[in-house]
Formats: structure tokens, sequence, C-alpha cells
């Protein structure tokens, strides 16, 4: 059974109520950059750099608009945070097809396209960025 976005956001970002006033400052954030990253990842995948506006995005998350500012600084920041986030959670395995030896190089093509498949399989969202990513023009 797949989780809908919504649910998604409500798992990872769930926390217990906080007491009144300031954090201490060694306090756990309100909000794991993990999560945050995860779920704006996410959303870029599904709408795109151009089609995601951060107060949407904000809402999405559940977080305040402030804290995507106090944290990332800004859009760009938190897309390219976000983006170097999930594919380096699998770019490490597709690396080691370039270290190890292989009888011929239609074997290592092999590999890296396992990897690659592997890779996308468990993270939908790195199709959807590259299909909405790469039809248009964009930095």
């Amino acid at each position: 059974m797949t989780r809908t976005h919504s649910e998604a956001v409500d798992s990872a970002l769930k926390r217990q109520p906080r007491k009144a006033g300031r954090p201490a400052r060694d306090a756990v954030p309100a909000a794991p950059d993990e999560a945050l990253l995860r779920m704006a990842f996410e959303t870029f995948a599904e709408l795109g750099y151009e089609g995601t506006a951060l107060r949407d995005l904000c809402r999405r998350l559940g977080v305040s608009h402030n804290l995507i500012n106090s944290r990332f600084g800004s859009k760009e920041n938190l897309w390219l945070r976000a983006v170097d986030y999930c594919l380096s959670q699998h770019s490490e395995r597709s690396m080691q097809v370039f270290t190890v030896d292989f009888a011929n190089d239609e074997e290592r093509l092999r590999a890296l396209v396992m990897g690659v498949t592997e890779a996308a399989e468990a993270n939908p969202g790195v199709i959807g960025l590259i299909s909405s990513e790469g039809s248009r023009g964009s930095w």
C-alpha cells in the first residue's frame, strides 16, 4: 500500500507538542532536514521548480514560511539541497560500477543501467524530476 504525499508529510514531520517559550540551543529541530529535503524533492519532482511556489511548498510540508527561509535561505538553495540529498542517496552505489572489473564494457553498461533502474525504483521522484526539468530550458 503506498502512502499519499500528505500522509508521508504527516508521518515524517510528526512531533510532540513543544513547551511554550524558545527551544533550548541543543533541542532537536522542529522538522528534521532529511524529512524536509525528501518531501521538498518529491514536490519539486511532481510540480517542477517553476511550478512550485515556496508558500505552497511550506503548506504541504506543514511548516512555516520562515522555517524554510531561515534553514535554507531561498527556494533555489532548498532545490539544490533537496536534489543533492536525494540523488546522493544512490550515487555511491552507481559509482561502484566504475571501480569493479567487468569482463567487457557491455557488462559494465548493463550493471550501470541496472543500478540506475534500481535507484529510480527506490525513489520514483528521480524520474519525475528528470522528466519535468529535462523537458524545459532552465538552469
